[in-house]
């Protein structure tokens, strides 16, 4: 829970930041503020910066609730601790120069953040990487159209860094958990999370980051202790194309069936199989 000292606003999560991290994004809101306000930047300490970072998950959790954030600040009908901690002017500063997110470029940013930390380790000749999707990018899901598109693309990565680290004997898996979070904490029984708690999905990990473990290239559900390994099957299929006539839709619409029968289906691995199989 929140609490109020003298002009500051203190939250567990926000006091948790690691003084690494915390001296990065300091850095880098004064440099921007003297970029963008010149002398007339007031440089921005710790204490501004979780007071700013405890007020804008406040004014969330009021948000939430239907309140407009400039209302906070109301003389009359606002929140007496917003007033008390922060001039209203200062917090839209703030937030001009603390963007946390942007929804135009976050479907770029789930794949080129990734990929910056496997270019990190890759360099340090790891034998083990594991990348982790979502059960969202395999299958869809309702309201998370942004969302299963990364998670599905960090699968399309992930399966081409397994190809080009094994000439390196660097092996490159990706997991699908379900488990429980904060996040999920308020949404979810205490007996559903309990089911799945994180180390229900570590041991997987563990596993595959094990110098023993030479699986490559593959994706794994796991979730409440069970796991399993998940792959393409592909129909049979059939042959349309004639040389007499042109393919046409009547030539799909009659042979739909076959078209979708899994009976014998083949086990597509690599994209060479794909190709010459048919």
């Amino acid at each position: 829970m929140p609490f109020l000292m003298p002009m500051t606003l203190s939250l567990h999560s926000t006091s948790s930041i690691l003084p690494a991290i915390e001296k990065i994004i300091l850095e880098m809101t004064n440099l921007e503020g003297f970029l963008k306000y010149g002398d007339s930047w007031k440089k921005m300490d710790e204490t501004d910066l979780r007071t700013y970072l405890g007020l804008l998950i406040l004014a969330g959790v009021y948000r939430s609730r239907g309140e407009a954030a400039a209302s906070l600040w109301d003389a009359e009908s606002g929140r007496p601790i917003f007033q008390a901690t922060m001039p209203l002017k200062l917090f839209h500063t703030y937030s001009r120069l603390l963007c946390f997110d942007n929804c135009e470029s976050r479907p770029a940013r789930h794949v080129t953040d990734k990929l910056a930390a496997i270019r990190e380790v890759w360099d340090k000749w790891v034998e083990q990487i594991i990348m982790t999707t979502s059960a969202a990018g395999i299958y869809g899901n309702f309201g998370q159209a942004n969302y299963s598109a990364a998670k599905l693309g960090m699968l399309g990565l992930a399966n081409t860094l397994s190809i080009e680290g094994k000439k390196y004997n660097v092996n490159c898996n990706t997991i699908a958990p379900t488990a429980g979070s904060r996040l999920t904490e308020t949404v979810m029984p205490p007996d559903l999370l309990e089911n799945l708690k994180a180390e229900y999905v570590a041991p997987l990990v563990l596993w595959l980051c094990h110098e023993d473990c030479r699986e490559n290239g593959s994706l794994f559900e796991v979730g409440a202790g069970w796991v399993g390994k998940l792959r393409w099957e592909r129909a049979k299929g059939a042959i349309l194309r004639q040389n007499t006539r042109p393919m046409t839709p009547e030539d799909v619409r009659d042979q739909w069936d076959k078209i979708c029968d899994f009976t014998n289906a083949d086990k597509i691995a690599t994209i060479g199989g794909e190709f010459f199989s048919i």
